[in-house]
């Protein structure tokens, strides 16, 4: 297959469960890159979430962050592309969640901003590679761009969340879980596709020329998109069914298994 670009989520598709980039997965990677396909992280993470692996980020020259909602230059750390979300819409899911008590992280101008510093906003914060910093009301984001808010609670909670919030929240709005714990809510304008759909007219690279790797309901449109679209062993059912090809789980090197047999 004539691939000439590689698109990866990280959490639960690349790195393991330790949060871990395996030798295995680097060197299938290197290997694809070194043959010219260019290499694109494409998650609900913030920049800092992904240039945290610099070996990764020395590989990638672009990276699609927060569910599609950014596209920057890693190497010249130019964003060309950003879709936060509506002012009105972000103001209206932090209330929700004050309502219900539960763990708001904000992220605006690549800073985290969460209501309460507790173990999960601290978690999360762990994973995203930035510290954060409390808010205290909803007026320290007046002058402010949000590019996305995210919710960290109990699977229970967050299952209840989804449920209530989809059917609450505008039309402009996208709410998703990217892992049972965190539901995420950007612009409906954005997704993983439509950024990686944006990138590829710039570098005139077409959809049949495009191979994806994912696991959860944020990838779903990334796998749809892709030419051959691959889902890990360790995804959820929605984005199996969706993908060409089933490899085996982020533990077992799933990604390398599929480039060492397709690249």
């Amino acid at each position: 297959m004539n691939f000439k670009l590689l698109a990866t989520d990280l959490d639960g598709t690349l790195l393991n469960d330790n949060k871990e980039i395996s030798f295995i997965n680097y060197e299938a990677l290197e290997c694809a890159v070194n043959k010219g396909i260019i290499l694109v992280p494409c998650t609900g993470r913030a920049i800092n979430g992904i240039t945290k692996y610099g070996r990764l980020a020395q590989l990638s020259t672009y990276a699609i962050a927060y569910n599609g909602a950014m596209i920057i230059n890693l190497k010249s750390n130019e964003i060309i592309y950003h879709c936060p979300l509506d002012k009105k819409d972000a103001f209206y899911i932090v209330n929700r969640g004050i309502e219900y008590n539960t763990n708001i992280c904000i992220w605006s101008n690549n800073k985290l901003y969460c209501n309460v510093i507790n173990d999960y906003t601290m978690s999360y914060s762990k994973i995203s590679g930035i510290a954060p910093e409390k808010f205290n009301s909803l007026a320290d984001f007046e002058s402010k761009i949000i590019t996305k808010v995210l919710w960290h609670d109990s699977e229970e909670n967050i299952a209840k969340y989804l449920k209530e919030m989809s059917s609450t929240v505008s039309e402009s709005v996208c709410c998703c879980t990217s892992k049972p714990w965190f539901l995420e809510f950007f612009n409906n304008q954005t997704s993983k596709a439509l950024a990686l759909d944006k990138l590829n007219a710039a570098l005139n690279i077409k959809q049949s020329e495009v191979i994806a790797f994912g696991d959860e309901l944020n990838d779903v449109s990334l796998i749809k998109y892709a030419g051959t679209g691959v889902a890990m062993a360790n995804a959820r059912k929605e984005v199996k069914l969706c993908a060409d090809i089933i490899t085996s789980s982020n533990n077992d090197d799933g990604v390398a298994q599929i480039i060492h047999k397709l690249i």
